[in-house]
């Protein structure tokens, strides 16, 4: 499995989908969870023009058999993380959008890891830019965002997003109570927001 340092810029978007355990989009346990998530992540990166493919650089931040990298010898891009209790699972994970965040994570984790006495190669740290998506935190979290949203609901169709403090949020085609979006599911933004 994985686990160790992680580390976050002021800008290294982060994810997280809690579900019943009992849902679809927890079937399959652990493995079927991080294989649904990372494929989703994936797929959402590749709409963005992101060539990623799942695996984990030798020496990387979070080691862990659950990462995306960018295609070929490139570097860690995003890892994926469980926890899992008897009333819920939360399945998250961290993605690095350019190359500014991959050099300031490699600058931090250095020596953090050093104290841990764990192999880290601050070049194992990639970035969706290196992946040829865009140096655009706004896209990747939108793009992320509604794959997971659609994972969740089962489907591509919109559902209705808010806002932390509860408010529609721009998201085009939603109306609140217009009988689109799920009751069961409710997507918070939460954070210093891209968009």
């Amino acid at each position: 499995v994985g686990g160790r340092a992680v580390g976050y810029t002021g800008w290294t978007l982060a994810f997280a989908v809690a579900l019943p355990p009992d849902s679809d989009a927890a079937a399959g346990g652990i493995e079927g969870r991080y294989d649904r998530v990372s494929g989703t992540v994936a797929s959402a990166l590749e709409t963005l023009g992101a060539s990623v493919i799942d695996g984990e650089p030798a020496a990387s931040f979070c080691p862990g058999a659950h990462s995306l990298r960018v295609a070929g010898s490139g570097g860690k891009v995003a890892g994926v993380a469980q926890r899992v209790r008897s009333d819920a699972v939360l399945v998250a994970g961290c993605l690095v959008v350019t190359r500014e965040e991959a050099a300031a994570l490699g600058s931090v984790l250095g020596p953090v890891y050093d104290a841990l006495e764990v192999p880290f190669d601050p070049a194992s740290v990639g970035c969706i830019e290196d992946a040829g998506g865009p140096p655009d935190h706004r896209s990747v979290a939108r793009a992320v965002e509604s794959g997971l949203v659609a994972m969740v609901r089962g489907d591509r169709e919109p559902c209705g997003l808010r806002t932390a403090g509860g408010e529609p949020s721009d998201e085009p085609n939603h109306e609140p109570g217009d009988g689109r979006v799920d009751p069961s599911i409710e997507t918070v933004r939460v954070g210093s927001e891209p968009w």
